[in-house]
Order: C-alpha cells, then sequence, then structure tokens
C-alpha cells in the first residue's frame, strides 16, 4: 500500500477508527530478536522517522516499536504487515504476506471493506472477519502452545545475547518457530531445559491423543470455584491432559514466574502450570478473559468448547464437560 493510499484512507476513517504506524528496529544480521535496541538508538529511529520523505507525506501518528521489538515479535511484522483490530483488541485482519501486501495496490479496497463492515457492526468483530490464524469460534484449529513450564525459569532467567564475531554459534528456532543464532554455550543450556518446556497441540510437539483441558487464570477463583475445578479434574484426568495457564498483568517474567508458582500452589491441584507471555499472547487468542476453560480434542486438534468469561461461565463449561464423557 503507498503513502498515498494509506494518507486517504487515514483522512476517510480517522474520525471513526484510530490510525498507527509502528516502526520496527533494525534486525540483528546474525539472526533475529537477538539485539535489543538502547535509549540512544530509539533516539536515532525517532530522527530517522522524522527526516524520512516518505512519511513527511502523511499524517497518520507513528508509534516506535520498544526495545526487545514486542509489536516485530508478536505480529511478523518484517517487511511490513497490516493489522486492524476491533473495539475488543480481538484482531480482524491480519495480512499474510508482508512483501506482497507492500506493493498491493488494492490492499487499500481490502481495508475499507474491513472496516466497513467493523463499523456496521459498532466495531466488534464478526465471523466473517475473523483471520485464519487468530480465529475464536469452536471447531476452529487450535492455536499452537509453546510455553515454558514454571519450572524453566527456576535457576534465574537467561538472556540471549548475539554472539561475537567469529564466536560459534548454533541455528535454532523460538517459541514462535521464527530463527534465532545463539552462541554455543547458551545452546547447550537450552537443551537441558528443552525437557522442561510444555509445546502443545502442534505437529511438532509430542504425539498426544486424549483431549486436553486448560483453564486460564490470572487470579485466585472463589472457593466454589475452585472445588467445582478440583473435581472436574478427579473426574476426568484419566481421559484428557489437564494444563493451567496463568496470564497476569506482569511484565517482567521472573515477576509472572513468582506469580505463577504462588497460584499453582494455593490452587492445589496436581496439573502442570504454564505461563503466558508478558504480552498475554495466547490468553488473547482464546478472548482475553480469565477465568476462562478450554477443551480441545486433537487428530487435528480442534477447539470444542470455550467457556463464557467469569466463574458462572466455568462453572456452565464444567457441566458441559462432563456431558461430553457421559455420552
Amino acid at each position: 500500500m503507498s503513502s498515498t493510499a494509506l494518507e486517504a484512507l487515514y483522512q476517510r476513517y480517522r474520525n471513526r477508527a484510530a490510525f498507527f504506524v509502528v516502526n520496527i528496529a533494525e534486525r540483528s544480521p546474525q539472526g533475529f530478536w537477538l539485539r535489543l535496541s538502547d535509549d540512544e538508538a530509539q533516539h536515532k529511529r525517532a530522527t530517522a522517522i522524522s527526516q524520512c520523505p516518505e512519511f513527511q507525506q502523511i499524517t497518520v501518528p507513528f508509534l516506535l516499536d520498544d526495545q526487545a521489538g514486542t509489536a516485530d515479535y508478536l505480529y511478523r511484522v518484517w517487511p511490513f504487515r497490516l493489522c486492524i483490530i476491533d473495539i475488543d483488541g480481538k484482531i480482524a485482519y491480519h495480512s499474510p504476506d508482508g512483501i506482497h501486501d507492500h506493493d498491493d495496490t488494492a490492499l487499500d479496497k481490502l481495508v475499507t471493506r474491513k472496516l466497513d463492515a467493523l463499523l456496521a457492526n459498532n466495531g466488534h468483530i464478526t465471523k466473517g472477519m475473523i483471520a485464519a490464524d487468530r480465529r475464536l469460534n469452536a471447531g476452529a484449529p487450535a492455536w499452537p502452545i509453546w510455553l515454558p513450564k514454571v519450572e524453566y525459569f527456576a535457576g534465574g532467567e537467561q538472556i540471549v545475547t548475539e554472539p561475537l564475531p567469529g564466536e560459534k554459534t548454533e541455528r535454532i528456532s523460538d517459541a514462535h518457530g521464527y530463527p534465532l543464532n545463539v552462541t554455543a554455550a547458551l545452546h547447550e543450556v537450552l537443551i537441558q531445559k528443552r525437557i522442561q518446556v510444555a509445546r502443545l497441540f502442534t505437529g511438532a510437539g509430542t504425539k498426544q491423543d486424549k483431549p486436553a483441558i486448560l483453564l486460564f487464570l490470572s487470579s485466585m477463583p472463589s472457593a466454589p470455584t475452585l472445588a467445582a475445578l478440583a473435581d472436574c479434574y478427579q473426574r476426568h484426568h484419566k481421559h484428557a491432559d489437564f494444563y493451567l495457564v496463568y496470564s497476569g498483568t506482569e511484565t517482567v517474567m521472573s515477576h509472572r514466574v513468582a506469580k505463577a508458582k504462588a497460584m499453582a500452589s494455593n490452587v492445589n491441584l496436581p496439573m502442570p502450570c504454564l505461563i503466558d507471555s508478558p504480552q498475554n499472547e495466547i490468553t488473547t487468542v482464546y478472548g482475553n478473559a480469565t477465568p476462562r476453560l478450554l477443551q480441545l480434542i486433537p487428530a487435528p486438534w480442534r477447539i470444542r468448547l470455550i467457556s463464557e468469561p467469569g466463574e458462572a461461565g466455568l462453572a456452565k463449561a464444567i457441566a458441559q464437560v462432563d456431558a461430553f464423557w457421559a455420552k
């Protein structure tokens, strides 16, 4: 999409939708997401944007990605991505091909259709608009989860540093499948910790033939709800794999780990505890509400049940899980 087309869209919809251009940092030549920019680098990026002739032609507000490249990481931005988010924070459109979309002269027409559909529905996403990789409707392919268990960080967080020139490196993939070059020493550490990482619901994981129950919690549930969850686990733990997924508000991973450990201890349910990312990516994909119960069925993995938000929805979902195995 040209800057002219983007500016035209902005002027047409600026009073009904928020537009932002997000600038991302350059990637390391040795690999992705290894170089964290400092304050000076952030300042240089901001200056470069203000002086770029193409950017000076448009009035759309500009944002800088953070020093860790979070937007780039979450939305697979490089080299270009267009994303439309509804009023509830759900993704209505996530362009699948950055290189193609950058040169697509018809992209502004697609965006116009998407925005018109959103606005006609009071800003809320419609079923027909849900992007293939962010679907929430029952029966849709389950979003892959590859999250560290609490124990992964028991010895302190490992910082992935950029290899020095000439230093031996190993090529690996991170939790989202992106390639990384890491030092040989760090690679050894990651190999040791690999057994502490749970990769679920993907073809690359271990074969699973049982349904899975995911319990998303960000705070301690009430005593009645906790008792209902314990009963559900006792009745069905032989039929399904249970996982507790912690999704709190902490942005520092070590803080999340401490909170997750405390919650797992207080909940006192004998199931693996997983930690959502600091951006709560997985929780957001499945509706951005806790407490929430998901039932996934395999071959291929797909969603059977997503509970309605709140403890009342959780109680209703537990009854539906009971009915599933009562057949």
